[in-house]
């Protein structure tokens, strides 16, 4: 009887740790994180709460950056996407940097974070614009990161990025499970709470606020080049949703003084983009690792990234 009994348990238990396990290594796990920001706050704290619950909440944000003037007689091209996959829920990050077109005399990009930094010296390093559009691509995850700075260049923001078998690629150790173990940051889109946002439209679920001071628009944006740089006619507009406060575009109008040439030469000349950063799949997106001939592990290494997995679920 007791062992009868034993066993019964034992099956079980196996049962119950093996459907726990599998669970888990598919990523099925209940996390919905549902944070508002409170509407009877200013204008700017709202923008600012809502960027930074993004860092909670899985959700997916979408950058293009189109040039508009750059003081030749080119006419507006794209220049590059941004595009991020946030899955917090599983721990799983992936960024896709893209450059179409670069302005003449390679001024620094748009965005200062470090995938748009790292972005850009692959940028750099194409010889000729035959050799655009330039694509990195990375992911990282608590057992596995994986990086490739030339990769397939997705057609839109909806297809999955594909390494090239052509290109090297890096596949490494995750950011771990640890208590100080951390992805690399996401972007940050609004940097100060204390920039004041006019309100400029409310309706269709929607409220809108905008900032057209010089001013405020430096104190707010990121940039790759100083605050210093940014000139008149600079313009930004949120639009968030109106019942929890979640971002769901930012349009910019940026007029900038940027570096051109030669570091050394100390020329510079002003630019004007056009930026909109579109934020959705709120509590559903997914960013599974890219596809392609990305390196296998060993075995060894594989059972520690799925050890990895599975602890942190």
């Amino acid at each position: 009887m007791k062992r009868r009994t034993f066993l019964a348990g034992a099956a079980t238990a196996a049962t119950v740790l093996g459907g726990t396990a599998g669970l888990r290594l598919t990523n099925r796990r209940w996390y919905d994180p549902d944070p508002t920001t409170d509407p009877s706050l200013p204008s700017g704290r709202r923008v600012f709460e809502a960027d930074r619950s993004l860092s909670v909440l899985d959700h997916r944000a979408v950058t293009t950056a189109t040039v508009i003037e750059d003081g030749t007689d080119r006419t507006p091209f794209r220049r590059s996407r941004y595009r991020y996959e946030h899955e917090r829920s599983r721990h799983r990050y992936r960024y896709v940097s893209s450059t179409f077109a670069v302005p003449e005399g390679a001024p620094p990009p748009v965005f200062g974070h470090l995938h748009a930094r790292r972005h850009a010296e692959e940028v750099r390093s194409a010889d000729e614009a035959d050799d655009l559009p330039v694509t990195t691509v990375t992911f990282h995850s608590p057992g596995v990161a994986v990086h490739a700075p030339r990769a397939e260049t997705p057609a839109d923001a909806d297809e999955r990025p594909r390494v090239d078998d052509s290109e090297p690629v890096s596949r490494t150790h995750g950011f771990g499970r640890g208590p100080d173990d951390r992805p690399e940051p996401r972007p940050t889109f609004v940097l100060s709470p204390d920039a004041e946002w006019g309100r400029v439209e409310a309706g269709e679920g929607r409220e809108r606020f905008e900032i057209r001071d010089r001013d405020a628009y430096a104190a707010v944006v990121p940039v790759a080049t100083t605050a210093d740089a940014i000139e008149d006619g600079s313009r930004i507009r949120a639009t968030l949703e109106a019942d929890t406060g979640r971002l769901r575009e930012l349009a910019e109008r940026r007029v900038v003084e940027q570096p051109v040439g030669d570091p050394g030469d100390g020329n510079w000349r002003t630019f004007t983009y056009r930026i909109r950063t579109r934020f959705d799949r709120y509590g559903d997106v997914r960013a599974p690792m890219p596809g392609g001939p990305i390196p296998e592990p060993s075995a060894k290494r594989r059972a520690g990234e799925l050890w990895t997995e599975l602890w942190t679920y």
